[in-house]
């Protein structure tokens, strides 16, 4: 199974271009850890 990793600044397509290569492809994708967990509610 080969792993894809994007990177890049802010708000330049990497989910967008995420989501067209899983509908493509039929593959599974691991969310940002930002949608993965919440923030602490009283972060410092």
């Amino acid at each position: 199974m080969a792993v894809i990793c994007l990177e890049g600044a802010s708000a330049v397509g990497k989910t967008t271009t995420c989501n067209a290569i899983a509908r493509i492809t039929n593959a599974y994708i691991i969310s940002e850890v930002n949608l993965l967990f919440e923030r602490p509610k009283h972060e410092r």
